[in-house]
């Protein structure tokens, strides 16, 4: 199996009238311009599944579970093997080590067939679009759970139900101020029913029904800067729509995409020429009439390469790892897992530091060692504020401390020389 990212369809033949969405001017609805303030551009190839691009010039191999099976039977027999380099190409990703926190290789974003969606990865695209909602901490029954065929809950039950459905309206609400456009080539025809098991997919991890705000243009965009131009058509179309109906307001545009799993250097977009992301982005900003200071856009480019030991080029649509997750989620003012636990981690060090270092001053260890012990078996937060409640020094002096520690070292023996000055006074 393969991407559906490759060589162009006859857009000839399509029947345009089928589609639900506006496919020349690309904006959209004229009562959701006013109230949308997060554009989202997803690629879904490369994005939220994994390719090795082909230099055959085919399209890109999926990374599956079929796929991999079948190039680790053919490891041993894989000198003279028609299909020797993409069987290499395959094993490199599930030997490939990810970086950010991520305790693994790909192989835990491989597709499972039939399917060409990583189940890891939409989950992650789902709380993306949390993030652009701002109802990250929103709770939402599931839409695809069945209602309960048992009798008429109970009084104890309500107030619960009454909390899920208000967490279900809060992100419905959330949803409604962000779009997110479908710019994959699974936006032709011929790829509907995948797209609506994205959407289903999706609904389930948001908890809410979900469905694509719009698409790109069609056109034969087989090539990395022609995916770019669509996607500035259709910013422009929207940024003249929203000064035609006079909206203002911030409006932030993130880019998801691969690019056709290809990377920056030398794209020529009529008269401008691409080099690199920030070249991208500025090409957006320019044809979108954005030059605004409340305007802001980001692309997260999902794409890596790397040789392997018999040198051996892989390039790879890598999906949102936790290193592009990171970047999405940081432009949406939010974090990903890996610096948030960082964070706590970082506080708690510095807590325990200063706790201890004020224990030694005024000779009370065992008391707050024991006060510590008590507070350990409450939850993360609550063990971080019985610590905060503990330390007299604050954390600039714990900084200090350890500057001048540094500077004349004796100072770092004050845990045996202060008790003893307290019983010499």
């Amino acid at each position: 199996p393969r991407c559906a990212s490759g060589r162009p369809e006859n857009l000839t033949s399509v029947d345009q009238s089928a589609m639900p969405w506006h496919l020349e001017s690309g904006a959209l609805p004229p009562d959701r311009i006013g109230e949308v303030d997060t554009i989202i551009f997803l690629d879904v190839d490369g994005v939220l599944n994994v390719g090795a691009r082909d230099i055959s010039g085919s399209m890109p191999l999926l990374y599956n579970d079929v796929n991999v099976k079948a190039s680790r039977n053919n490891w041993d027999n894989r000198i003279g093997h028609p299909n020797r380099i993409l069987i290499e190409k395959l094993m490199a990703l599930d030997k490939r080590q990810l970086s950010h926190g991520e305790d693994s290789t790909f192989s835990k974003f491989a597709c499972q067939a039939p399917s060409h969606l990583s189940e890891v990865l939409v989950e992650r695209f789902a709380a993306i679009i949390s993030a652009a909602a701002g109802t990250a901490g929103a709770v939402a029954t599931p839409a695809s759970a069945p209602p309960s065929p048992s009798s008429a809950p109970s009084a104890a039950l309500a107030p619960a139900a009454a909390a899920a459905d208000g967490g279900a309206a809060a992100v419905e609400r959330g949803l409604h101020k962000v779009a997110v456009i479908l710019a994959s080539s699974w936006r032709k025809p011929s790829h509907a029913a995948r797209v609506q098991l994205l959407e289903d997919a999706l609904s389930r991890h948001l908890g809410v029904p979900f469905a694509f705000a719009g698409r790109t243009r069609l056109q034969d965009d087989s090539l990395a800067p022609d995916r770019l131009v669509a996607i500035a058509h259709w910013v422009q179309c929207l940024c003249e729509d929203r000064k035609r109906l006079g909206v203002d307001g911030a409006l932030r545009i993130l880019v998801l995409e691969d690019f056709f799993i290809t990377p920056f250097g030398k794209w020529s977009c009529g008269a401008d020429h691409i080099e690199n992301v920030a070249d991208a982005e500025q090409y957006i900003l320019r044809h979108g009439l954005a030059e605004r200071p409340d305007m802001k856009l980001k692309i997260v480019h999902t794409y890596d390469q790397f040789t392997t030991r018999d040198d051996l080029l892989v390039q790879v649509g890598e999906g949102l790892t936790m290193r592009h997750f990171c970047q999405a989620m940081t432009f949406l003012g939010s974090k990903c897992p890996h610096c948030r636990q960082k964070q706590l981690s970082a506080e708690g060090s510095e807590a325990i530091a200063s706790s201890a270092l004020a224990a030694w001053s005024d000779g009370t260890m065992g008391t707050r060692m024991r006060s510590f012990s008590r507070s350990s078996s409450g939850s993360s937060e609550e063990v971080l504020a019985e610590r905060h409640k503990h330390l007299p020094f604050s954390i600039q002096a714990w900084r200090l401390w350890r500057c001048l520690s540094s500077l004349w070292p004796w100072i770092a023996m004050a845990p045996p020389w202060v008790p003893w000055c307290k019983r010499r006074s």
